[in-house]
């Protein structure tokens, strides 16, 4: 039985909001059941403590829709592709029961986004073998798509998200310890003062890729069956 259409992994809070808001947001709006899974409570970031973190995603949970919001508490700068971690993983998929994944790629130049990609892509097959054991029992995940993959990959597809890219933005200021720079804050690049402005400019060149404002890309690495090519409004019917 499925329970979420899709949940969203990242490894840290306030990942999701930067790679996949507007698609979480489109999908929520639509009225899509999505759930966000954070690894870690990013417990060594420059600036924020995991306390002020876990409020600050709670309040960018509300303007993206999410349904439920759940941290694995795996270490900051310690997530590993374990067996240990693994079965958390693996625990979190099968609890959550949802029809599609998205994902991190499992190449990064931060090993935590790294792990994260490699542990979810392999999850989603153990998360079906009926001879692992964890608390829920077996369910299997429809299609994974990873966000924030390499230049050299074209994206399977790009999802529109002109419409709700200001309130992508609004669920992005509300990790406000990570993207407002105060006195008493680490310069880091995520609150220098043009890092918006510049993630303006990324969406909306994958926007311009797709013949949009503004978009999100997402890759697959099987191909996307659909059941005819004349897809009405860029929604795959498969």
């Amino acid at each position: 039985m499925v329970k979420y259409d899709i949940a969203a992994f990242a490894a840290h809070p306030d990942d999701l909001e930067l790679a996949v808001g507007g698609t979480i947001i489109a999908h929520t709006r639509a009225g899509y059941r999505v759930a966000g899974v954070e690894m870690s409570r990013g417990e060594k970031s420059s600036n924020g403590t995991p306390e002020i973190r876990a409020e600050e995603a709670a309040a960018a949970a509300e303007v993206l829709g999410l349904e439920k919001r759940i941290n694995l508490n795996l270490p900051d700068l310690g997530i590993e592709f374990s067996p240990e971690h693994l079965q958390v993983v693996v625990e979190a998929v099968r609890s959550l029961k949802p029809r599609v994944l998205l994902a991190p790629y499992w190449s990064s130049h931060h090993p935590d986004h790294e792990n994260t990609g490699q542990l979810l892509r392999k999850a989603i097959f153990v998360a079906s073998v009926h001879g692992y054991e964890t608390e829920s029992p077996p369910h299997r995940v429809e299609k994974i798509f990873y966000y924030s993959f390499p230049r050299h990959l074209s994206p399977s597809v790009i999802v529109d998200v002109s419409q709700y890219h200001t309130l992508k933005i609004e669920a992005i200021k509300k990790h406000e310890s990570q993207f407002l720079r105060k006195e008493d804050s680490a310069p880091t690049t995520l609150n220098a003062p043009d890092f918006l402005q510049r993630l303006q400019a990324r969406d909306g060149y994958w926007g311009l890729m797709g013949g949009k404002k503004y978009g999100e890309p997402l890759y697959s690495e099987r191909p996307l069956a659909v059941k005819h090519i004349l897809v009405k409004g860029g929604d795959q019917d498969s």
